[in-house]
């Protein structure tokens, strides 16, 4: 090929604009010399994020970023609360391995914790408080001795044992507590804005029970 002025002129010297195909393959060869910064994984995820959002209209520039920290955000919310939660029902399932009553409270502390608990609803754990009651009322008569491992129902079979006369409802208060506090194999005894294993009259009986065991001393 020859210039204005007659010279010949090598071909590549010629401007030519090469194809889309031929410029990415360009462009992919020119980055992969040494001196280029690899993108690291965040970096592609992050600008995979910001063109996946930055598309919409009106998107600002950046959106997609901080959809993803805020996503990563709640992600974290989300797993604090599944370990607090985890964490909770570890303590009580060590809890329930343990004795049936905290040796430090009396059966009137449990007595006012069930009537509590009854008075917002939360029946499930105004029986478990008032079964602790009947427990603690059956050790000051020396009828039964809380340990760890025990049972509601050896605590129910004793009680017969020794009263005759309040074995059905030792037996009854038994299977409500059973009821209450291990239907909820997943966690700890639910409160009141959750569901409810058992009634509020069968957390007025064993409350009434206890009370009565505690009275006759």
């Amino acid at each position: 090929m020859t210039g204005s002025l007659g010279l010949a002129l090598p071909v590549s010297s010629v401007p030519v604009e090469p194809g889309s195909d031929e410029a990415r393959r360009l462009l992919e060869q020119e980055l992969t010399r040494p001196g280029y910064p690899r993108p690291s994984l965040l970096d592609i995820v992050l600008a995979w994020f910001d063109d996946l959002f930055s598309g919409a209209p009106g998107a600002p520039s950046g959106i997609g970023v901080a959809v993803l920290v805020a996503v990563l955000l709640l992600l974290l919310a989300l797993l604090g609360w599944k370990l607090r939660d985890l964490r909770s029902v570890a303590e009580e399932r060590r809890r329930r391995a343990g004795g049936l009553t905290d040796p430090a409270r009396s059966a009137v502390d449990y007595l006012g914790e069930a009537r509590e608990h009854l008075d917002h609803a939360a029946h499930d754990r105004a029986v478990v408080s008032a079964f602790r009651a009947l427990v603690v009322a059956l050790d000051d008569r020396d009828v039964v001795h809380d340990a760890p491992g025990r049972t509601a129902q050896e605590v129910s079979r004793a009680a017969a044992e020794a009263l005759p006369s309040y074995a059905d409802r030792a037996h009854r208060s038994a299977e409500i507590f059973d009821a209450a506090c291990y239907g909820h194999p997943d966690g700890p005894v639910p409160g009141a804005d959750e569901p409810q294993r058992t009634t509020a009259e069968q957390a007025e009986s064993v409350l009434a029970l206890a009370a009565e065991l505690r009275e006759a001393r």
